[in-house]
């Protein structure tokens, strides 16, 4: 994980207009209950560095494909259900590429996985302090 940067975005025009993570979203999905949504954050903080050096290790065995999509799969469901559109985003793109076997675009997307994770593990903390009051 990277140093938190205060005004990070991506390349992409439609990325550069998304949040983050959105907290009102957030908490509208948890039907209100700061708690929840504050339990749910916290565990996939606590993950998500694992998480994402899993995809990248696993990305380099052709045997592990399958296991991969899954983590990727997974990892954009999670960054959805969050609110954490920006991770979403790559994930999906990450995730496509894999499923159309396009390998040279992966290196670059799996950077923009980093990346977007680096952003919301540094986002988190914020939003964690907003929910608790």
């Amino acid at each position: 994980m990277t140093a938190c940067a205060t005004d990070e975005v991506v390349d992409g025009a439609a990325e550069a207009t998304l949040p983050v993570i959105d907290p009102q979203a957030l908490l509208e999905r948890c039907m209100g209950e700061a708690s929840a949504a504050s339990a749910v954050l916290t565990m996939f903080h606590d993950r998500l560095p694992r998480l994402v050096a899993e995809i990248g290790a696993s990305l380099v065995d052709p045997q592990a494909r399958k296991a991969t999509l899954s983590k990727v799969h997974n990892l954009k469901g999670n960054a959805g259900n969050l609110s954490a559109d920006r991770l979403y985003r790559v994930a999906s793109l990450l995730e496509s590429a894999l499923r159309r076997e396009e390998f040279t675009d992966i290196p670059l997307l799996l950077q923009d996985l980093q990346r977007e994770a680096d952003a919301l593990s540094c986002a988190i903390p914020a939003v964690l302090e907003t929910l608790s009051r």
